[in-house]
């Protein structure tokens, strides 16, 4: 029977590091290696609220999986379970094989970079970093040498005499990052630790943490709503909306392949094209208004009438002067034309209910293509995907 439990009080960001970082008690996991984690039917209610219906995914030893999806879609209710600062309604969280789910948060040995990072203001660099080895009472010796190895990895050597308020937000996100890994978790998690960034560090950020967390082989989970930081950082992408996963997979996966037009829409930019299957000389095709004939996949057994959305993305649609034989082809008349620094966006009327994008590289220069020019728009027919409605 599942058990209902009412909402848990929400404790200080300060409360909650101190918990992490105490490590009191008999651990349940063991440091080092990344541990493999399995969520299983975990589910959260807040009276007749549900914010996460129940929700399974599995998380390899040493790779780094992204929770993705708009405000309210329930990642950060299942990243705080997962950590212990939330108890689930039903189902179990299992680390290394152990269930963890009524364990408390500081008894868990995870690491957790939280939005805010939640520096303590009037500890050093050092001191911050250290805090979680004090509580853990490792050596004095020790802690020396793993700061100092630490802030190294995260290149922040020299700095540790500073103070948090003597930092850049970029250098505080590190020293968040050393504290959390400086215990060596099996586990990390993380709260859009970049949200805090502007465009350019956060953009220098994505790769920095992705290779830490290679290198160290670190188990990661981390939420955000960027869908570029999901797309560069993840071995697997989850895809959320209304408390339920919509997709899992590999990031390309996922995203030239999405199983419904939430997904799709989410992750990035895609012309969607919505109509009726009919079959011409054995073979499916799409009939959707003026556009009878776009080919489907054979593969994917449709049968006479079903209704289908089809996606394509801008990037896969190369326009040309031509029309080419070796793939999907239209002919259609530019609307407009907008520079957007590394791409040129063009916006074409194929007779379809709205105009298809697509984008090609600016370096073929914005004056390649004219409003009210005729062109022929192209791509192949494994960049199209079809999804039932």
């Amino acid at each position: 029977m599942t058990r209902v439990v009412s909402p848990s009080t929400s404790k200080g960001l300060a409360t909650r590091t101190k918990e992490l970082a105490s490590g009191q008690g008999r651990s349940s996991i063991g440091a080092g290696a990344g541990a493999d984690v399995k969520v299983d039917r975990i589910e959260k209610r807040f009276g007749s609220h549900v914010a996460v219906q129940p929700t399974s995914f599995e998380v390899p030893a040493g790779k780094l999986v992204t929770l993705v999806g708009p405000s309210g879609s329930g990642k950060t209710t299942i990243l705080k379970m997962i950590a212990g600062f939330e108890e689930p309604s039903g189902g179990c969280v299992l680390i290394s094989g152990v269930d963890v789910t009524h364990i408390p948060a500081h008894k868990r040995n995870l690491g957790f970079v939280f939005q805010q990072y939640a520096l303590f203001p009037h500890l050093t660099v050092a001191e911050n970093v250290a805090y979680a080895l004090k509580m853990r009472r490792v050596s004095r010796a020790e802690i020396r040498t793993r700061v100092s190895e630490t802030l190294n990895l995260v290149r922040l050597d020299g700095l540790g005499e500073r103070y948090p308020s003597q930092l850049s937000g970029g250098q505080q996100q590190r020293v968040a990052m050393a504290r959390a890994i400086v215990f060596r978790p099996p586990l990390l998690l993380m709260d859009e630790p970049m949200s805090a960034l502007d465009k350019r560090l956060r953009d220098e950020m994505q790769y920095e943490i992705r290779n830490l967390q290679q290198k160290l082989g670190i188990t990661t989970i981390a939420v955000t709503h960027d869908q570029s930081e999901a797309l560069v950082m993840s071995d697997v992408i989850v895809v959320l909306d209304r408390g339920a996963i919509e997709q899992s997979g590999p990031p390309q996966q996922v995203y030239k392949h999405p199983r419904s037009e939430f997904v799709a829409t989410f992750l990035g930019e895609s012309n969607i094209l919505k109509g009726t299957v009919a079959f011409h000389e054995g073979k499916p095709w799409l009939a959707a208004g003026g556009v009878r004939r776009v080919p489907l996949v054979e593969s994917d057994g449709f049968r006479d009438g079903d209704v289908v959305a089809y996606v394509v993305r801008p990037e896969s649609i190369t326009v040309a002067s031509e029309k080419r034989d070796d793939a999907v082809t239209f002919v259609g008349r530019v609307v407009d034309t907008t520079f957007t620094g590394d791409a040129v966006r063009l916006r074409i009327d194929l007779g379809w209910s709205e105009p298809i994008v697509a984008k090609v590289l600016s370096r073929h220069g914005i004056s390649l293509f004219q409003s009210g020019e005729e062109v022929a728009v192209s791509w192949s027919l494994a960049d199209g995907t079809s999804i039932r409605c």
